[in-house]
């Protein structure tokens, strides 16, 4: 049986990341014949997320998601794609019946299906789609290392439990200007959708983490897209086919029916429901 061993690293540190990749080139360095050692995956998992209307959002808002959801999974993916390669070779010399060395890619179902109030997550979760698609494509082939985009939809985590403090935090630091522009019912009706999604949508976290279990241990790679929720496989399967105009009314209508219109923007509303 094999012992777990946890390290610190901060995705977001290229000096945390090369640690940690010198400490498994170390441990696999150790290896003997009676106890062979190779990375088998590596699961990019880190993740942040500031929601609230775009007006609401600082630049440092949207580099600190970046920062994390993005540019972490690159830094990772880099640092032990070394590793992987190695690990795919000593996969080929030993058979089929090993399992090939994989990356897990934690998107998001807000990758592909973005929606409002989410730009900033949204953003840094379908660059790492992008991400995860042309790197699947350099690897696949020519080194024999799977790829695996992992698009779960909302789930209860800490990111997701902290969405309504996080949202009437932005709130709360905005300018009068753009608090009068928005007005407090919008606001309150912002935080209800938040609260409304953690309570009504929310998936148990286990159906990610046994997801990821399986796909990290089984001998079979798995997918190139791993789709995890009811509602994400609803929405990756049936909503993003649909036209970006069909699409977008329906997200629009559904935040419109929760969402009490800006102080600022009840003509604008009226315009918004005429053309759609």
């Amino acid at each position: 049986m094999g012992k777990a061993r946890s390290c610190k690293m901060d995705v977001t540190s290229d000096a945390d990341v090369e640690t940690v990749a010198a400490d498994v080139r170390a441990w696999i360095a150790e290896a003997h014949a009676s106890d062979p050692r190779r990375v088998l995956a590596v699961v990019n998992n880190a993740g942040v997320g500031t929601g609230g209307f775009v007006d609401w959002l600082s630049l440092q808002d949207y580099e600190r998601d970046l920062a994390v959801n993005f540019m972490g999974v690159v830094r990772v993916c880099k640092a032990f794609l070394p590793l992987l390669r190695q690990s795919a070779d000593a996969a080929t010399a030993l058979g089929p019946a090993v399992a090939r060395p994989r990356i897990l890619i934690v998107s998001s179902m807000s990758g592909k299906l973005p929606v409002p109030l989410l730009s900033s997550y949204s953003a840094s979760k379908h660059a790492a789609a992008a991400f995860a698609a042309c790197l699947r494509m350099e690897v696949e082939n020519l080194w024999n290392v799977h790829v695996c985009t992992v698009l779960p939809s909302f789930h209860r985590t800490p990111l997701t439990q902290g969405g309504v403090s996080t949202v009437s935090r932005k709130w709360g630091g905005l300018a009068p200007a753009v608090k009068a522009m928005y007005g407090d019912a919008c606001a309150q009706s912002c935080f209800e959708i938040a609260r409304g999604m953690m309570d009504d949508w929310a998936w148990d976290p286990e159906r990610v983490s046994e997801a990821l279990a399986r796909a990290v241990t089984q001998v079979r790679a798995p997918p190139a897209e791993l789709t995890i929720g009811g509602d994400a496989l609803f929405g990756l399967n049936a909503l993003r086919h649909l036209p970006p105009a069909v699409y977008e009314a329906i997200i629009y209508h559904w935040y419109a029916w929760n969402l009490v219109m800006p102080s600022d923007a009840e003509n604008a509303k009226g315009k918004l429901k005429k053309k759609i």
